[in-house]
């Protein structure tokens, strides 16, 4: 008897309070399919890799829609100093390029954005990767081109890229010299949300052009080859999460077949002034 007394104890106060707050307390699923196009997650769950766990307002504030974030910036015609004679081979030789006016995105393209247009990435890394506000990933350089297009736009030229990023002089990083942790996102906890770096901005207003997601621009990685083949390898400017600030320079050169994808990979898109 005093067994049975023990046996029901253990059923009332220990396993039945047990398995009803379990159930209250559903944890969050990282794992589920990415979403269909147009469709969005609640920011109140899905915790972008970027960002520590906080509350559900705050989340949200994050994720709402900014009315600039499809906003361009003008970027005045003019010479300015591109490449750098202290970086790699291929920036050299610091050399004055000649670069008429013309428009380029205030941000990075965002997931928002992208799948509005009916376009989904060639390669989903999940959820966490797809919120509306974040830079979109693991874009190929032709699906940049192609949105870029639809929007009336293209991918912006290496030299356009670079003057936007590092304005009329010569400096290192779009906001000066000198490194800082606190103006660009070279965190490896993954993507921030678009213009979470105000500070640091080009001279131009241009934001996140160091850290973040890598951009893919128009121009072949070969400057000695006259014609561009279909796959030819293409430049990508500004660094990303999880690299160090050598590679978040403005000057900077990375190489990759148009087909690569990756979750640090993203663009952003420009245009020609009036």
């Amino acid at each position: 008897m005093k067994s049975y007394s023990i046996f029901l104890w253990l059923i009332l106060y220990v396993l039945i309070p047990r398995m009803s707050s379990s159930a209250e307390r559903p944890e969050l699923d990282v794992g589920v399919p990415p979403p269909s196009v147009g469709t969005f997650y609640d920011p109140a769950t899905i915790v972008p890799p970027g960002l520590k766990r906080i509350g559900p307002k705050e989340h949200r504030d994050l994720f709402r829609f900014e009315k600039d974030d499809d906003k361009m910036v003008q970027i005045p015609g003019g010479l300015f100093w591109m490449g750098s004679d202290s970086g790699f081979p291929d920036e050299r030789p610091r050399r004055k390029v000649l670069v008429d006016s013309f428009f380029i995105d205030k941000y990075e393209v965002t997931n928002r954005q992208f799948f509005a247009a009916g376009m989904k990435p060639a390669k989903s890394y999940g959820s966490r990767f797809e919120s509306p506000r974040l830079p979109v990933v693991g874009v190929t350089w032709h699906q940049s081109e192609v949105y870029c297009k639809k929007m009336g736009k293209r991918l912006p030229a290496e030299a356009e890229w670079e003057k936007a990023a590092k304005g009329f002089g010569s400096q290192k990083f779009p906001w000066g010299n000198d490194w800082n942790p606190g103006f660009a996102n070279d965190s490896s906890l993954g993507p921030m949300p678009i213009g979470s770096f105000d500070k640091g901005k080009s001279p131009f207003g241009v934001h996140d052009m160091a850290g973040n997601v890598w951009e893919w621009v128009s121009d072949v990685y070969d400057r000695k080859k006259e014609e561009a083949g279909h796959n030819s390898p293409r430049v990508m400017r500004g660094g990303a999460w999880g690299f160090h600030a050598l590679y978040l320079r403005s000057s900077y050169r990375r190489m990759e077949l148009p087909e690569f994808q990756g979750r640090r990979v993203g663009f952003r898109c420009a245009k020609d002034a009036p």
